[in-house]
């Protein structure tokens, strides 16, 4: 049996909390408010298949490890190597969030990489799913149930590793 793992950001009213659960052949996680409500899900591989998408290829995470308040995940599926790491985002005086930085190493490269997630029915339009500012490594689309954040496009003639960020945001 694989543990769960949680990080929890902010408190009270504003806080956000990801938490990592085993779900067939991987970790898969949700983002959850201060009541413990689900806002967002990231999507089994099942759930492919009806996204406007059906050939992303998205993260296997097997392995997690805590330091602190900071998760580390591992793992492969397929051509592809993930890992990541999941934190606090850097100190924001208008909210709080967490800050996913992902990395994979592919040897074959796919149509499409990314991290699909499945809006909640009980969800908040507190929570908001945001691309790092800082970057242009990462696109995210907004669909009524869905939301998914996409690698900016891989070269197909290459092995190569590719790093994409993004953060869940709550605003006070």
């Amino acid at each position: 049996m694989r543990s769960d793992h949680a990080i929890k950001v902010g408190s009270g009213d504003s806080s956000l909390e990801a938490k990592f659960y085993w779900n067939e052949d991987r970790f898969q996680h949700t983002i959850c408010g201060a009541s413990g409500k689900v806002w967002f899900r990231s999507a089994a591989p099942s759930e492919l298949i009806d996204s406007p998408y059906p050939n992303l290829v998205v993260p296997v995470y097997c392995e997690i490890h805590q330091q602190d308040e900071v998760l580390f995940l591992s793992g492969n599926g397929g051509a592809c190597y993930w890992s990541a790491c999941v934190r606090e985002s850097p100190t924001r005086a208008s909210g709080v969030g967490i800050e996913f930085d992902v990395a994979v190493r592919i040897s074959s490269p796919p149509e499409r990489l990314g991290t699909l997630y499945a809006s909640s029915s009980s969800g908040s339009d507190r929570a908001s799913l945001y691309a790092d500012l800082d970057s242009t490594n990462a696109i995210v689309e907004r669909l009524p149930d869905q939301s998914i954040v996409l690698a900016d496009s891989v070269d197909p003639s290459s092995r190569t590793t590719v790093r994409y960020q993004y953060e869940v945001f709550l605003p006070r």
